[in-house]
């Protein structure tokens, strides 16, 4: 997702809260747990102006994988999809975001849809919004993903997929959903590294 908003520190306190274990409590290792657990994830409280999702109208069947382009810190990420769009914010919001240390947080809740998979109206990649869940990773064009970055997103990804009986092979990237985009740009170049890291990871 492209964008680069610089957002107030001080107002981190007050729209993120845990959901489960802190993110940086080193007692919790993130590789340990079990294959359909319930990863730690913080959620941001959406303000009442929040207008960035809608109700879903087809059936939840698919994962889309994004990248930030932008900086490492998930929170700092999250809060970005919060910039009403009359204020310079853009037009895009996601699911879930996941830092370079492993760190998720929650903005748009799974059951409604976030609108994260086009980047010019009209596109078949509109449809995609409707049935995915989107998940971004922090991370810049040239960069891949981090050891904790990858065990969280692999224990995210693994959880949403019991939790909706989503196939594992509907986990998809955002260059292949027919949108006019480069992202996630070097997470996952081709099909073929996709495809190769879902089944070492999710199968």
């Amino acid at each position: 997702m492209d964008g680069k908003i610089l957002i107030p520190l001080l107002v981190l306190p007050f729209l993120i809260r845990r959901t489960g274990s802190p993110p940086d409590d080193r007692r919790v290792d993130r590789g340990a747990a079990t294959r359909d657990e319930r990863p730690p994830i913080e959620a941001v409280t959406l303000p009442p102006t929040f207008r960035k999702m809608s109700a879903r109208t087809a059936s939840l069947d698919a994962i889309v994988l994004h990248c930030t382009e932008g900086g490492g810190d998930a929170r700092k990420s999250a809060l970005h999809a919060l910039i009403p769009v009359e204020v310079g914010g853009r037009r895009a919001s996601f699911h879930n975001v996941i830092g370079r240390d492993g760190t998720i947080v929650q903005v748009v809740p799974w059951e409604r849809q976030a609108w994260h998979c086009t980047s010019m109206p009209g596109l078949m990649a509109i449809g995609w919004n409707n049935r995915s869940i989107g998940i971004e990773l922090c991370a810049l064009p040239t960069q891949t993903l981090t050891a904790p970055q990858e065990r969280s997103l692999v224990r995210l990804v693994r959880y949403l997929l019991r939790r909706y009986a989503i196939p594992w092979q509907n986990v998809t990237a955002h260059r292949f959903t027919g949108a006019n985009t480069s992202c996630p740009d070097s997470l996952w170049r081709t099909r073929d590294e996709l495809e190769r890291w879902k089944q070492k990871q999710l199968r």
